[in-house]
């Protein structure tokens, strides 16, 4: 036992448990009471150094009996059984001092909350031991203070038991012999010495009627500090009164101190603001302290506050009070302050330790600032402060979402001399590569650790297990919670949360299976479990009714369902295609349960109005976002413009657009779409033909003007790319046209600019084809200009490329913008004259698009010097339609209609297509009749039959009546 005691915790974990095992094993058999006391003193040892290890051990032993006990349950009650009789001084300081770690570990882990010795809780026997422990120290501090009116000789007995025999005659317990160490490891100086110690030495001077001195008691102090004896400390402040002595700044700093050692940032506090009131000048010790035990609170402004107030009480901040303030900010992740505290020290002459920049590096890293966070670690070694491991550990975790960095930071700490590799760098990289879904480095860096017998926590495995759910990888995140029981770990809620998290929609039975394993184990799931397992339910088809019932479970567990789990099973009742009303029923609970739903949960309920075609219930459930001040998004949007469209609300739709202008809501992004599958194609040729006859009018008038592009796309077209050969549309257009012997001027016209682009102005070969800007631009005159807009970056470049070389006549501005959006706010400033618009929208998602346009149309309306000409794709004769129902309704006055159709043109070409046109030059409607009547005939090909019409909307009006 005297082994194991002193070596248990550097031998390798088998051999730690096959000791554990021999000395539960003696315990169970133990009949004498000094063994059995013995027995449990040495456990108590291992339980204080490595409490979450040795408890996972013991748990794992089996120690046969009736009833049967594992051994953690043997050790727990033989311990609570003899720990009120251990008397001897430094065994009765180990096993009370493990009892409040256990005991206070008992309200972080549920399986020991939940263990049951002797038929009582856990927790609630370790507080009656410990209260009689506590009861055995007044009496000894009773005797302290009779100790004042009685002096005792020198020769008379110590009535203190700890040096009373054992049992056996004259025998001590094997206790007495063990060296048992202090709570905490000391730096190798016997200043203070062994709270107990000290506290004896000061018994003994007060029964030999020897009053201590203000520098004996205040070392006293000082030592319960050391033991974490905060309240010993407080006790002995108070008492010093009664002794007839003055405390001073150091009595006051000692007990500070202890205040600080024992995690207790109020009673530091207020023993601060005593001292005033006790006419006591504060030092820059007391503010140092006070400052380092705010900075393990969450106390940052306290902290902040109290550096602030030390040069207004003429005490000069010191290296120390800074680095505690720059603790508090670490561990708030407030970076600016933490800069801000770095840079006054350097400014005051002040020399940074790697302590300041390890603290400044963590605080920019939990506030995801890593340049800032790496540029600190930089300045380290330009500082020549050398990093150790708390630093590059900060700066691993400061690069948690750049792994690769992380990485590169890990290799320089493992050759680093100065600083050496431990569980908290491990699992930094660890977290690292979880961030980054990089799984299969994750499990290597767990695999290393064993390799160097650095044996993974709780923390290194939940990282890996992350890691491996964030790449859906379930099967490998399953396998890191089966190590951990492997390796004896005990696993956390959050261990199993992750897994289950990791399961896809064919494994919610395996995530159901873990929901009850976790259980087994005396884990209460929390919120983040339920909002799990109920994500694997949504993601499953057909499961709605389980998450159902885990909500109700949740109530009659007492576990707050938080707003995500709502939005959770929200949406698994919409994914199972649940009417309105059960989606409904799940908002008004949460707002029944005080959670404020929040745009998720809007835009679930949202799309089940679409799905219904409820479009009354999805506009109150806008009103109710604005009411309750949640800013809709885009999903919002496109959702009420579905459930708009599915109902026939056109005026609905432009009232939707209107509400996402007002308040900034830009629906455009850069669309997928390439025009190089269709370059070319009858449409094209379509579309291009009634632009050329527009662009004609304009260059006949004497007035410059401006055409505007609202999707410009590349400018040019290679038609022997991938892209134009899949489908090869072009060869049912403007090949067609290339071959076509004679045809009308406008279309003359436009083959002679194609071909001299491609250079066959004698015939050839057409490769290349010019897009829409392109085609303009050479219809320019000498100041007239082209505005091209172009969102999608990589066409962007092409265009800006093509125009480079200076094709066309007038001055060209590309525009990097939505154009849509650019036109509803800055038309009116920056484009003044005569105008022609080309609307060339990308034709998907075709709903939200058609409103775009149809609101964009009946802006340009008020510009009464601008002609514009909508062109839309369509694929059936019910959405033209609808459009043109859509364009009457806009009241922007008549519109010119142009249609082209080709039947049964190639599989892949688009079939029908319209241009509309707002304020057309007088004429054009005659114009285009017979253009499109011959660019018809010369499409129309074997199997193929063109058809086209010009006429204006009131026509179509007066005939659909």
């Amino acid at each position: 036992m005297l082994l194991f005691a002193q070596f248990g915790r550097v031998l390798p974990g088998p051999l730690q448990v096959g000791l554990l095992r021999a000395l539960v094993t003696r315990l169970a058999r133990a009949e004498r009471p000094y063994l059995r006391q013995e027995l449990v003193v040495v456990c108590a040892r291992l339980l204080h150094e490595d409490l979450h290890g040795a408890t996972s051990a013991l748990a794992s032993i089996e120690v046969q009996g009736s009833p049967p006990r594992n051994g953690l349950e043997l050790l727990l009650s033989a311990w609570l059984t003899c720990a009120p009789d251990i008397r001897a001084k430094r065994a009765r300081n180990v096993t009370l001092s493990a009892m409040c770690r256990l005991h206070e570990q008992c309200f972080k882990e549920s399986p020991l909350r939940n263990c049951r010795v002797n038929e009582a809780a856990l927790p609630d026997q370790l507080l009656r031991v410990l209260i009689t422990g506590l009861e055995f120290e007044n009496d000894r501090c009773k005797r302290l203070r009779e100790a004042e009116a009685e002096a005792l000789k020198s020769e008379d007995e110590d009535d203190d038991p700890d040096d009373e025999p054992g049992p056996e005659k004259g025998g001590k317990f094997l206790s007495d012999f063990l060296d048992l160490e202090d709570l905490e490891d000391s730096d190798g100086s016997d200043a203070g010495g062994d709270t107990f110690q000290m506290l004896d030495k000061l018994e003994q001077m007060l029964r030999r009627g020897l009053n201590p001195t203000c520098a004996t008691l205040t070392s006293a102090i000082s030592a319960c500090g050391k033991g974490h004896e905060w309240e010993s400390a407080i006790s002995l402040l108070a008492q010093m009164p009664t002794l007839r002595l003055q405390p001073n700044v150091y009595s006051f700093s000692a007990a500070i101190s202890s205040c600080e050692k024992g995690g207790q940032w109020q009673r530091a506090v207020a023993l601060l603001a005593e001292m005033p009131e006790r006419k006591i000048e504060a030092n820059v010790y007391s503010f140092s302290s006070t400052l380092s035990a705010l900075a393990q609170s969450t106390e940052r402004q306290r902290a902040l506050n109290l550096l602030e107030e030390m040069p207004a009480r003429g005490i000069e901040p010191v290296i120390v009070s800074i680095n505690a303030a720059l603790d508090a900010c670490g561990k708030d992740g407030c970076w600016q302050e933490a800069m801000a505290l770095l840079q006054g020290a350097e400014r005051d002459s002040l020399q940074p330790a790697v302590v300041s920049y390890s603290a400044a590096i963590n605080a920019c890293g939990k506030s995801s600032e890593w340049v800032l966070a790496l540029g600190l670690f930089s300045d380290m070694q330009t500082l020549a402060i050398t990093p150790n491991t708390i630093s590059y550990s900060a700066a691993i975790s400061a690069c948690e979402k750049e792994w690769q960095r992380a990485l590169a930071l890990w290799e320089t700490l493992k050759y680093s001399p100065h600083a050496e590799v431990d569980i908290v760098g491990y699992s930094a990289v660890i977290s690292a590569c979880a961030k980054g879904s990089e799984w299969s480095l994750a499990l290597q860096f767990l695999d290393e650790m064993r390799r160097g017998h650095l044996y993974p926590n709780v923390i290194c495995y939940n990282a890996a297990a992350s890691a491996c759910g964030n790449a859906q990888m379930w099967a490998q995140a399953l396998q890191v919670l089966a190590a951990m029981t492997w390796f004896r770990v005990l696993p956390s809620i959050r261990s199993y949360n992750t897994v289950i998290s990791a399961c896809d929609a064919d494994r919610w039975e395996l995530a159901t299976g873990l929901f009850a394993q976790m259980q087994d184990e005396i884990l209460q799931p929390d919120v983040v479990t339920y909002n799990s397992i109920i994500g694997v339910f949504e993601r499953a088809d057909h499961q709605w009714t389980h998450a159902a019932a885990l909500l109700e479970e949740m109530a009659a567990r007492d576990v707050e369902p938080s707003t995500a789990t709502f939005n959770t099973a929200m949406n698994a009742h919409f994914r199972d295609g649940n009417n309105v009303e059960s989606v409904f029923a799940l908002l008004r609970s949460m707002r029944a349960r005080k959670l404020r739903p929040d745009v998720i949960s809007f835009n679930t309920a949202i799309g089940v109005c679409e799905a219904g075609g409820h479009w009354q219930q999805a506009f109150q459930l806008l009103e109710d976002m604005r009411h309750l001040d949640v800013a809709a998004d885009l999903v919002s949007y496109n959702c009420l413009f579905n459930v708009c469209y599915a109902s026939g609300q056109w005026e609905r739709v432009l009232e939707v657009v209107q509400d996402m202008v007002a308040h900034g809501i830009d629906g455009f992004t850069e669309c997928r779409y390439d025009h190089l599958t269709q370059a070319g194609s009858s449409l094209d040729c379509f579309k291009h033909a009634v632009l050329i006859s527009l662009l004609t009018s304009f260059t006949k008038e004497p007035g410059r003007f401006t055409y505007i592009d609202t999707h410009a796309g590349r400018g040019v077209y290679d038609l022997t790319m991938d892209g134009a050969l899949q489908d090869s549309t072009f060869e049912h257009g403007i090949k067609l046209l290339d071959r076509a012997p004679n045809m009308c001027f406008t279309l003359t016209q436009y083959l002679a600019q194609l071909r001299s682009y491609n250079g066959v102005e004698g015939g050839g070969h057409l490769r290349h084809y010019l897009g829409s800007p392109a085609l303009a631009t050479r219809w320019l005159r000498p100041g007239d200009q082209a505005v091209c807009f172009e969102l999608a970056s990589t066409m962007y470049e092409d265009l800006a490329l093509f125009f480079k070389s200076g094709i066309g006549s007038g001055s060209v501005k590309l525009i990097a913008e939505n154009s849509y959006w650019w036109l509803l706010h800055h038309m009116e400033e920056d484009l003044q004259g005569n105008g022609l618009i080309l609307m060339d929208p990308p034709y998907e998602p075709y709903n939200e698009y058609t409103a775009w346009n149809l609101f964009l149309l009946r802006h340009l309306h008020e510009f009464s010097r601008f002609c514009v000409a909508v062109w839309y794709p369509c694929f059936t004769s019910d959405q033209m339609q609808s459009l043109y129902t859509q364009l009457f309704q806009l009241d922007v006055g008549d519109l010119l209609v142009v249609e082209f159709q080709l039947l049964k043109p190639s599989a892949a070409s688009l079939t029908k297509s319209v241009v509309v046109i707002l304020r057309p030059p007088e004429g054009m409607d005659a114009t285009l009749k017979p253009l499109l009547a011959e660019l018809g005939r010369l499409l129309q090909g074997p199997g193929t039959s063109a058809s086209s019409s010009v006429f204006w909307l009131s026509e179509w009006r007066e005939e659909s009546k």
